[in-house]
């Protein structure tokens, strides 16, 4: 396999050419003279193998490209770790925000694109953005949401909205909960408590607003303390109820008012009044007793009548009210008007006239206009000449149809 001719040695056999390439040592490094050709080769070959491939090379630590590095750009919206040229990045900036890489490189480019509020501008911002922990510095802020922010002396206000509201907030003060329309959300025992922090006292009863009010009111405190009195009777102005300031029982649950509350004990339902008692008045007092109708008195078969003029004594005698009054009418047409006045006519009713003329003949009398009525005589004979003269007294009574005269001058 192995052949030389004088000092020149020649390899002819594959096998023995692969067992010795098999057997080298290609730990990279740089070769150097005193390197035989097996070690210089193998030197070259190890560091050959660290070298990337021309073909999609994989660098490992920290790649340096030298400036003026040309590479291909991948596919538009290639999102893997691959390296990004700058022709991408322009070309992925531009589809979005073009011509806005360059704008925001400075602070004053920053500025401008910040200021438009627009939407429209360098930077366009998502609606409602949450900025996590922003450390804002000092700013000038001349509205947020319609409220326009002013320093004070102490703290700041705040003022705006649809209907001008003003908000202060002092030096130090602690504002939260959440407020909606005049709705305030707080903190601590007004928030949470559902009764008042200290019960207060409410017309004698303890009140805490847990609970309504359902205890009767002390006479003390204006009420009746029983829980069963109801007053009616003024329904639209005020009145004024005068009750004696002295304890009294004004009303009982007897029928009637008995004598001992001033009334008379006996119930009145029907119209008529029946006393129980004696009815006594003392003093310079006038009794009147007024009646439209027949009126009839029943006294005691014995007892005195007494007036200022004497008295006479009752032995079964009737007092009858005469009625009198002058006549106003023409000859044989009396008139006369009685006061009181009768209602109407009734049987038995006897009035007494005071004639203005002598009766020629038949004469009629009308009463306070309840109608005519005709005279006669001795049940009923009509009248003759002269039965009645002038100026003369004359009694009548009405027997259900006409006056029958009493005293007739001319029987």
């Amino acid at each position: 396999e192995v052949t030389s001719t004088g000092n020149d040695a020649t390899v002819t056999n594959a096998a023995v050419i692969t067992k010795v390439l098999t057997s080298l040592n290609t730990t990279a490094g740089t070769p150097v003279a005193a390197d035989n050709i097996l070690a210089a080769i193998g030197k070259l070959t190890g560091t050959d193998a660290l070298k990337a491939n021309l073909a999609s090379p994989t660098f490992t630590g920290t790649p340096t490209l030298p400036t003026g590095t040309i590479a291909v750009t991948q596919a538009a919206n290639n999102n893997t770790t691959a390296v990004a040229t700058t022709a991408y990045a322009d070309a992925q900036a531009s589809a979005a925000v073009s011509g806005k890489q360059n704008t925001l490189t400075n602070s004053a480019g920053l500025a401008g694109a910040l200021s438009d509020e627009t939407g429209t501008g360098l930077a366009v911002f998502a609606t409602s953005p949450t900025l996590t922990t922003p450390v804002l510095g000092v700013a000038t802020v001349t509205s947020v949401n319609g409220l326009t922010p002013t320093a004070a002396a102490v703290g700041f206000t705040l003022a705006g909205g649809t209907t001008s509201k003003t908000l202060t907030v002092p030096l130090d003060a602690s504002v939260s909960g959440t407020n909606t329309g005049d709705q305030t959300s707080v903190t601590g025992n007004a928030g949470t408590a559902t009764a008042l922090q200290t019960a207060r006292s409410i017309y004698g009863n303890s009140f805490n607003g847990g609970a309504d009010l359902t205890q009767i009111i002390a006479p003390a405190f204006g009420g009746t303390g029983n829980g069963f009195t109801n007053f009616t009777g003024a329904a639209t102005t005020e009145k004024i109820y005068t009750l004696p300031n002295a304890s009294a029982t004004i009303l009982t649950s007897n029928a009637a008012v008995t004598p001992g509350q001033g009334g008379t004990g006996v119930n009145n339902g029907s119209s008529t009044i029946t006393l129980g008692g004696n009815l006594t008045t003392s003093g310079a007092f006038t009794t009147t007793l007024t009646s439209t109708a027949n009126t009839n008195v029943t006294l005691p078969t014995t007892g005195t009548v007494s007036t200022l003029a004497g008295s006479e004594a009752l032995t079964n005698k009737t007092i009858a009210t005469f009625n009198f009054a002058a006549d106003a009418g023409a000859s044989d047409a009396y008139a006369i008007t009685l006061s009181p006045a009768p209602a109407a006519y009734t049987t038995g009713m006897i009035v007494i006239l005071k004639a203005n003329t002598v009766n020629t003949g038949a004469a009629t009398v009308n009463v306070n206009s309840l109608g005519v009525k005709t005279i006669v005589k001795r049940v009923n004979t009509a009248l003759a000449n002269g039965d009645i003269p002038a100026l003369s007294f004359k009694m009548l009574v009405y027997d259900g149809t006409n006056f029958v005269i009493m005293n007739p001058a001319v029987l």
